[in-house]
């Protein structure tokens, strides 16, 4: 899906600025319990609205108890005369291969005219109620309820190929689920049987940026063992990152890459396949500082009324620090965040 681009040239007079918002980063939390991956994500749309997506099974619909996500988005307004961008999205349809990729190749003359391109994301979601293959066993298990999860991870390419006003550039995902362990208080074998089978559908969000600036991209990895004594609600704090940024200003920063991967360290299941866990919260997310870099956290957590397994979570998270040549050029930072049903929300801005 290809949106019409934004502009910020002008023809024969002084360039007009022109205003963009850029994603960078999301956090989704269930209120009550962890659960099953239905559907999930966060989005930047053009428009400067943030829109979230977030079920998980029928114990968060209200077929056996309603409960609520609290999401968060945060985002950058930019505005300055010497930028351009197009944004624009990318389906990816993940098997039992667990992986995907596809190059997107976008004739956009004001992004290449520019001195500088990049490529940053500005939202993603997974979907399980999508079409499946015929050895699915549709007759056991709705792939709407979704699965116990592994993990996942989108990103693009963040340096785009250039050819005459073409920019080319990959968008990959990754989507790992885990049968329930033979441990859970509750029977999911037909799920565990349509796990290796099940196809779902990744959709990765960009924006195409062309400016008069610089770039500078950075990759930060961290790990963290979750561990649960049995008792409810374990404390299960973010993890925090560490990107390597000079941060001029004006400038802002956006995320390319994210990987939130979950290996169960406790548990086991019957057939000895990987084990997936019901999720509380998962997230990446820049977080801006007054007056010096942004930190980055992320998070993938199991803390509930009941929980499984101990986790063992790690994340990689690669970025883009974008800085603009025009000193005038107005950056700031924004926040859209709020308690929601279960399904599709808008989210207020509340800013910073």
């Amino acid at each position: 899906t290809l949106l019409l681009p934004m502009l910020a040239l002008g023809i024969g007079c002084a360039p007009e600025p022109e205003t963009v918002h850029i994603w960078s980063g999301w956090n989704q939390r269930w209120d009550m319990l962890s659960h099953r991956v239905s559907l999930l994500g966060a989005v930047m749309e053009a428009d400067g609205s943030g829109t979230v997506h977030l079920i998980g099974g029928d114990y968060s619909t209200g077929a056996n108890l309603e409960d609520n996500g609290l999401s968060r988005i945060r985002d950058w307004t930019v505005t300055d005369t010497d930028l351009a961008v197009v944004h624009g999205s990318t389906e990816l349809t993940i098997g039992p291969e667990e992986v995907g990729s596809h190059t997107e190749s976008i004739s956009a003359p004001e992004v290449a005219a520019l001195d500088t391109h990049v490529v940053v994301l500005r939202g993603f979601s997974l979907d399980t109620d999508v079409a499946q293959t015929d050895d699915y066993p549709l007759d056991l298990y709705d792939p709407a309820l979704g699965y116990t999860s592994r993990g996942f991870a989108f990103g693009v390419e963040a340096e785009p190929d250039l050819s005459g006003d073409t920019l080319s550039f990959e968008v990959r995902g990754t989507v790992r689920w885990g049968e329930a362990g033979i441990d859970d208080p509750i029977d999911r074998s037909d799920m565990n049987a349509a796990i290796p089978h099940a196809t779902a559908l990744l959709t990765v969000h960009w924006t195409l940026i062309g400016l008069s600036g610089t770039v500078e991209l950075a990759e930060a990895s961290a790990s963290v063992d979750q561990a649960h004594s049995g008792a409810p609600y374990s404390e299960q704090p973010p993890t925090p990152l560490s990107l390597d940024w000079s941060a001029d200003m004006p400038g802002f920063g956006a995320l390319t890459s994210v990987e939130l991967f979950v290996e169960v360290i406790d548990g086991e299941t019957a057939s000895g396949a990987p084990q997936g866990e019901y999720l509380r919260s998962f997230g990446a997310e820049i977080i801006p500082v007054e007056g010096g870099s942004p930190t980055v956290e992320s998070e993938v957590t199991n803390s509930s009324l009941v929980e499984t397994a101990a986790i063992h979570f790690s994340s990689t998270v690669q970025g883009a620090w974008i800085s603009l040549r025009n000193p005038e050029a107005e950056v700031h930072p924004g926040i859209h965040e709020g308690t929601h049903a279960v399904g599709t929300a808008i989210l207020d801005k509340t800013g910073l």
